[in-house]
């Protein structure tokens, strides 16, 4: 009798794994992100912040090679404080 459920069992674990990996794809494929069990506000809050902090450094970075073209003007804009060896 009990080998008669074991096709069952396996049967029915084989569908909730399935189902499980084709839910994280899907959620690959829609936000670019590995789906991640236990994420709170916080985590989500996180990846908003370094998000605003790359795009920060990139218009600061293009703001610096822009001026870099003007020696006038980079000597102005010398403080960068991302750059300074205390920051690192």
């Amino acid at each position: 009798m009990p080998t008669q459920t074991l096709p069952g069992i396996i049967i029915v674990g084989a569908a909730v794994g399935l189902a499980g990996a084709i839910l994280g794809g899907v959620h690959r494929l829609s936000t670019g992100e590995w789906r991640m069990s236990g994420r709170t506000k916080w985590d989500f809050d996180c990846a908003n912040r370094d998000k605003r902090v790359r795009a920060w450094q990139k218009q600061i970075d293009k703001q610096l090679a822009d001026q870099a073209k003007d020696p006038a003007a980079a000597e102005a804009l010398s403080y960068y404080p991302i750059a300074h060896e205390d920051y690192e």
